[in-house]
């Protein structure tokens, strides 16, 4: 029990449990079901766009991302699912370092982030070999990076909360 309130199995594990369950769910759905371009084509003024991100230029998974290459469709949808990447991670890692942290908690902080970045890592490689099963999906390394930076960005988020409230508690 949790300072006997909620089971450890509750308050810690099906937060994150159900994450992992949206995420490979997610993950399961071909990219046709997923696909945002009617949604942007519809809602999203091509012409600003242009004007303010033509310039953008960059290589990502050995290929050039930008509004020449991909067109103002394609490059705004690939922000979206990448934006997409980062937070969903972020969540995950968010999520992760509070049950790792948990039992760790005596060890401290860094060793805790240093589990927590290693799981993310094997989770992030499994989800982008899962994709490969999946109908018009591909795995891409340079996903498992940007999955790693959103998880990273919330293990980050996690330890700078604690380290204020363990601060905080320990003036009172």
């Amino acid at each position: 029990m949790r300072k006997g309130k909620v089971p450890v199995s509750v308050y810690y594990w099906l937060p994150l449990c159900l994450w992992i369950a949206v995420i490979f769910s997610l993950s399961s759905q071909s990219y046709y079901r997923q696909d945002l371009k009617p949604w942007i084509n519809d809602n999203v003024p091509k012409a600003k766009v242009k004007e303010h991100l033509s310039g953008v230029e960059f290589r990502y998974g050995g290929r050039e991302i930008s509004i020449d290459a991909n067109g103002v469709t394609g490059f705004v949808e690939f922000l979206i699912r990448k934006g997409a990447h980062v937070l969903e991670y972020a969540v995950f890692g968010y999520l992760l370092i509070r049950v790792i942290y948990y039992y760790m908690r005596e060890i401290g902080m860094i060793p805790a982030a240093a589990v927590s970045v290693a799981f993310s890592f094997v989770y992030a490689g499994s989800d982008e070999l899962h994709q490969m099963f999946v109908a018009s999906r591909t795995a891409n390394m340079a996903d498992v990076w940007l999955d790693m930076a959103g998880s990273f960005l919330g293990i980050v988020l996690y330890l700078s909360v604690k380290a204020v409230s363990q601060s905080s508690e320990q003036r009172q």
